[in-house]
């Protein structure tokens, strides 16, 4: 069975041209419950939600799911309990949470909503995709699995999965926001951060009533390995152009299609070219953080890398024998 090739939507016509892109899966999404949005929500309201939910109608041979990815605390239930009763009431059954009581008080009060469950962080082996398996259809996998730790989940817990094939990577999420933010009408803060260290490297930044979040210089970008994505026979790859121009998302989405459709390595050209950041893919060939990487010792070991300024110095923390050694400004090894 072809993946769904799933993006998001915060308006009609988001949804409209999503689909004419390619689109066979949307997810709604309400700044009021979506954590990551960059329009700014009305806590008290869901407008945005009752129009994307009727605006589904139109839309018979699409998939739809309700983006709830918000942390919710516990005061915020009622919040929770007017989405649901939202969806019950339109032709959408399908909800993503990260929040995993939220994942518990959907499936106790209401069982008919089928959830997708996508926690980022925290769900990274086969033990803990099993139990949550018992309460989730799906799962979305984390951007930090590699191919060969997906495949040996998947021959492990047998589930619907997802995958983001394309789009931003959280660096660090913090309830805390900006003072200004607090202070400016305008709720919603877009940014950067410049590493001083590494000039060019810019890292994103959103400030929104949900928290603050900081995301990688580069996104992901799985079009130059697609043939490899297409033999993990997932449920649906996410294209996520949050925060992006209306190009951009519809020449990644249009880019994807192809590789579905004629089941072929993509281009990432022409995406690049409307990107504002690198694309690279990231984890997906090999974590190698996760890897214990022994050189070949024929020779004096030092010590133990730590930072590599490229075409400038190496770090190292010196072994034992070497404490204490008054290195030169620049130490020439072979």
């Amino acid at each position: 069975m072809t993946p769904e090739l799933i993006t998001f939507a915060g308006s009609v016509d988001g949804i409209r041209h999503a689909i004419q892109a390619g689109a066979t899966h949307v997810i709604l999404d309400d700044p009021a419950i979506s954590c990551r949005s960059y329009q700014d929500p009305d806590p008290k309201r869901l407008d945005t939600l009752d129009r994307l939910l009727h605006a589904t109608e139109q839309y018979p041979n699409c998939i739809f799911s309700v983006n709830c990815d918000k942390l919710f605390h516990t005061h915020e239930f009622d919040l929770l309990d007017r989405v649901i009763a939202r969806i019950l009431d339109s032709p959408v059954r399908w909800m993503r949470v990260q929040d995993i009581g939220a994942m518990a008080y959907i499936a106790e009060h209401e069982p008919a909503i089928r959830i997708i469950l996508n926690t980022e962080m925290g769900n990274a082996n086969a033990q803990s995709m099993a139990a949550f398996s018992q309460t989730a259809t799906r799962q979305v996998l984390g951007n930090e699995l590699p191919v060969a730790a997906i495949k040996t989940i998947q021959k492990t817990v047998d589930t619907q999965y997802e995958l983001m094939v394309h789009g931003p990577i959280l660096l660090q999420y913090s309830y805390r926001r900006y003072l200004g933010s607090l202070m400016e009408t305008e709720r919603v803060i877009q940014g950067s951060i410049d590493d001083t260290d590494y000039p060019g490297r810019h890292f994103p930044v959103l400030d929104n009533r949900h928290g603050h979040f900081m995301f990688f210089y580069m996104d992901r970008c799985l079009l130059g390995y697609s043939s490899v994505v297409l033999g993990l026979n997932l449920s649906g790859w996410i294209v996520d152009g949050r925060g992006q121009s209306d190009a951009y998302l519809t020449t990644a989405l249009s880019a994807y299609r192809h590789c579905l459709d004629a089941q072929t390595t993509g281009d990432a050209k022409p995406v690049q070219a409307v990107s504002p950041r690198p694309l690279k893919p990231m984890f997906f060939l090999v974590n190698n953080t996760d890897q214990e990487r022994q050189a070949e010792r024929d020779g004096l070991v030092l010590g133990t890398v730590i930072d590599v300024i490229k075409g400038d110095c190496i770090h190292v923390t010196l072994c034992e024998p070497f404490r204490g050694f008054q290195a030169p400004p620049r130490l020439l090894l072979p």
